[in-house]
């Protein structure tokens, strides 16, 4: 049997041959070693959810544990929102919705149900062949409602207008605007685009207005909005329900035009009245054209504090306050501050010495019935979520009451 011989390592050469290959070795290993820690480093990681079922009269509710505490809350909400948009389109489904909630935005993005990767604007969706609501919960508590109302309005919606029996185009203006109809709450920039059509007279066609494009992309949800109030202000409740099902034998088929059947006239004639309709509501605009004719400025003057560059408003219900986001130049930090509506006065900083670079903020106003002009201000960023109230009390278990549409 022939064995390997080491004869060759005892002679000066394959002493000094063998010493060269180690250290040389010794030495790419050393070189590469500090590279090792971020090998794999920028792999996607997703996290795992232990999903349990919580069944409500109309709700098949999907969480994890961590949501757990919010769980009587988010379906307090659910079951309010479903007798809310059931009682309006006197419609009931006959099955339970599935609603599959995750407790943050981060985590909503994680979401499998919709394949691919959702925009950043979308807040939840709502699936039209499943009929599955998804999902945060990290709104505040009136935010989270009209969001749980928009969503299963949409529900609402597929199950009257089945999609896999449409034979013509549905128009979005349709689903979208009567989902932020439900709501009954008008976002102060929503309003302020479709107050700004009906002033500069470039109002759509609504009887035909798919595929028409905007440079804004909410425009077809305000005017859709705007629109089912134009309805109902002219036609009550039920011609906004006739609507929606004369709509349906119009896409589906065998039905002439929805407007014909519903509101007797032709669709030019709709279009015209609308038209008209949001005229004489904003027209006390029309005639405005200095900025004091529209309001006071109520910015924290650069020349007395070091607040600068405001970027977010919210108001809170009273209308006394709001919480303004603002640069502090002293500082050099981006702030949240509350301001008096009547003079502009400084009230208090709300976030002082939180100087993460990025950050985003909720501004919640919530009805107290002893604090008046409660906000509540929730910062995310690099660290947790934190929740300043000023002034405030814990929330409770009950839906907040839907405000009502202002111009």
């Amino acid at each position: 049997m022939r064995t390997r011989s080491w004869r060759g390592f005892r002679s000066p050469f394959g002493l000094a041959l063998f010493a060269f290959v180690y250290i040389a070795g010794t030495i790419a290993a050393s070189a590469q070693t500090p590279f090792v820690p971020y090998y794999n480093k920028n792999r996607i990681k997703y996290d795992h959810f232990t999903w349990r079922i919580y069944t409500t009269d109309h709700f098949e509710i999907y969480y994890y544990p961590d949501i757990e505490p919010h769980l009587e809350r988010v379906t307090s909400y659910a079951e309010s929102a479903y007798q809310q948009v059931s009682a309006q389109l006197k419609h009931d489904l006959a099955f339970k919705v599935p609603l599959v909630l995750y407790k943050t935005a981060s985590e909503f993005q994680q979401q499998n149900i919709e394949p691919g990767e959702l925009p950043e604007g979308v807040l939840a969706f709502a699936e039209p062949y499943r009929d599955r609501m998804v999902l945060p919960i990290d709104e505040p508590s009136d935010a989270l409602y009209r969001l749980i109302t928009h969503e299963l309005t949409h529900i609402f919606e597929f199950d009257i207008i089945p999609r896999t029996l449409l034979r013509r185009g549905l128009p979005l203006w349709v689903d979208e605007g009567l989902s932020d109809y439900m709501t009954g709450y008008w976002n102060s920039f929503d309003l302020m685009t479709v107050r700004d059509a009906a002033i500069a007279d470039i109002i759509p066609s609504m009887s035909d207005f798919q595929g028409v494009q905007f440079a804004d992309g909410r425009l077809p949800y305000n005017l859709g909005h705007a629109a089912f109030e134009f309805i109902e202000s002219k036609w009550g409740p039920e011609g906004l329900r006739q609507f929606l099902f004369a709509l349906r034998k119009a896409v589906i088929g065998g039905g002439e035009s929805a407007y014909e059947e519903a509101f007797k006239l032709k669709p030019e004639e709709f279009d015209e009245q609308f038209d008209k309709y949001l005229k004489d509501r904003f027209k006390p605009f029309r005639d405005k054209e200095r900025p004091q004719d529209y309001g006071k400025d109520l910015a924290p003057k650069r020349d007395k504090t070091p607040y600068v560059s405001v970027i977010s408003v919210e108001p809170s219900p009273s209308g006394d306050l709001m919480a303004v986001a603002a640069g502090n130049r002293k500082d050099q930090e981006l702030d949240i501050i509350l301001l008096s509506t009547k003079d502009g006065k400084v009230i208090r900083n709300l976030t002082g010495g939180f100087n993460t670079l990025r950050l985003r903020v909720h501004l919640a106003a919530r009805r107290f019935p002893r604090q008046r002009g409660a906000v509540d201000v929730v910062v995310a960023g690099r660290r947790p979520h934190r929740v300043l109230r000023a002034p405030g009390e814990a929330e409770d278990a009950r839906p907040p009451e839907r405000p009502h549409a202002q111009d």
